[in-house]
C-alpha cells in the first residue's frame, strides 16, 4: 500500500498554522475588529471622557480624555452584538446596544476602557495619527 505524502504535508501545514495562531496574544487577534483609531465625539467642550480600569462605570478612574481627543488606538470593544445580529436590529435597537459598548483604548501612555457611545472612527488617519 502506498501513501500519498502530499496530503500529509497539507495536514502538517494546517497544524503548524494553528500552532502559530495560538501563540498570538489575544489582543492581536481582536485588533482586526473595528477601526484602527477612534476620536472622542458627543462630549461637551467643558467636560472630558473618563478612562477606566475595567469596562464598567464603577471601575477605577485611570485618566480622562479631552472632548477633542483623536488618534485613540483601538484595542478592542466588548458588549456589542455580532455583525449578523446587528444587521437584523432596528435603528433604535442599534442605538440601545451602543450604550452597552465599552472600548479599550490607548492614547500615549494612557490605556484603559471608555464608554463606546462617545467614540467614532477617526478618519483621515494618515494626515493626523502616527502609524499603529
Amino acid at each position: 500500500m502506498t501513501r500519498d505524502n502530499r496530503s500529509s504535508g497539507v495536514g502538517v501545514g494546517a497544524a503548524l498554522a494553528l500552532l502559530l495562531l495560538s501563540l498570538l496574544p489575544i489582543g492581536a487577534m481582536g485588533d482586526a475588529d473595528g477601526p484602527d483609531h477612534w476620536r472622542v465625539a458627543d462630549v461637551q467642550m467643558t467636560s472630558s471622557l473618563n478612562v477606566r480600569e475595567a469596562p464598567t462605570p464603577d471601575a477605577v478612574l485611570v485618566g480622562s480624555l479631552a472632548p477633542t481627543a483623536r488618534c485613540l488606538v483601538n484595542l478592542g470593544c466588548v458588549g456589542e452584538p455580532d455583525f449578523a445580529t446587528w444587521l437584523d436590529m432596528t435603528e433604535a435597537e442599534r442605538e440601545a446596544a451602543q450604550a452597552n459598548r465599552w472600548c479599550r483604548i490607548r492614547s500615549g501612555a494612557l490605556e484603559g476602557w471608555v464608554a463606546g457611545r462617545y467614540l467614532v472612527e477617526d478618519e483621515n488617519i494618515g494626515a493626523v495619527c502616527p502609524p499603529r
